[in-house]
């Protein structure tokens, strides 16, 4: 195995203020509170093999971290580490951050061994961000980058949604009258795309199934709204790309289970 040497690792701390100033009128007596207020760390870390013969494995991680809430840090490195696992040849079995981006330059020296004539690296870029604070919810998103071979690169992302003690939840934690919430999650689809109620979203290019508006399985919080994220190749092409849509609070804050 190649000594991977890594050229930083360090915390900077600076403050992240969520502000009702450029909010709507109508939203801002929901996230009018002083808890959004949230001082946060953020972790980076990026891998060198100063032994490597290029091409090399790249590898780049910078997340935010609340600080002084340990739970809620364990989850959202846990969630990071999970990304970086679905890339490495046995990575489930591996624990520590530091052993994955190691773990995922020896596969790809193993790779050049078997295929000498490759000539591009394989990368991952993970960056995560807290999107909300809440009274009672935290919303985290998670970007990641990579490229380990084919004709282009791949994006993913995961949304998270935990209480403040870093207790994950589910959408069912989150809303009450999943009908309802979707109804309006539909009409904000239809907006942010121009279509009709009426059109037929397979000719539209979109492919739900049985052609019938469905929520994302990545759903999670902003300042303005509960977001809604498909990842590339969810409801429409590669070309097309991901598709986020915005729902505005008022119109889905009486199906919810909780308090903004």
């Amino acid at each position: 195995m190649k000594n991977l040497k890594f050229l930083s690792q360090f915390l900077i701390f600076s403050i992240l203020i969520f502000s009702c100033d450029s909010l709507p009128e109508n939203v801002k007596s929901i996230l009018d509170t002083d808890d959004l207020n949230v001082q946060t760390e953020i972790f980076k870390i990026e891998s060198e093999n100063s032994e490597c013969l290029e091409p090399c494995a790249e590898v780049s991680l910078s997340y935010e971290l609340i600080t002084g809430n340990e739970r809620h840090k364990q989850v959202v490195v846990e969630a990071v580490n999970d990304e970086l696992r679905s890339f490495i040849k046995n990575g489930k079995r591996i624990k520590s951050q530091n052993d994955l981006v190691k773990a995922f330059s020896t596969d790809f020296d193993r790779f050049k061994s078997d295929f000498p004539d490759v000539k591009t690296p394989w990368t991952i870029e993970i960056i995560g961000d807290v999107k909300y604070v809440g009274q009672t919810v935290i919303s985290y998103r998670i970007e990641t980058s990579s490229y380990t071979g084919g004709a282009h690169s791949n994006e993913q992302v995961t949304l998270i949604n935990t209480t403040k003690e870093g207790k994950n939840l589910a959408f069912r934690n989150l809303v009450k009258d999943r009908k309802g919430f979707t109804d309006a999650c539909e009409k904000a689809f239809l907006k942010e795309k121009g279509l009709q109620s009426s059109d037929d979203l397979g000719v539209a290019g979109y492919s739900f199934e049985n052609n019938k508006f469905q929520l994302s399985e990545n759903i999670g919080l902003s300042k303005r709204g509960f977001v809604l994220y498909y990842n590339n190749y969810e409801i429409s092409s590669y070309a097309e790309g991901s598709t986020e849509v915005l729902v505005p609070y008022e119109s889905v804050s009486a199906y919810l289970n909780f308090q903004l």
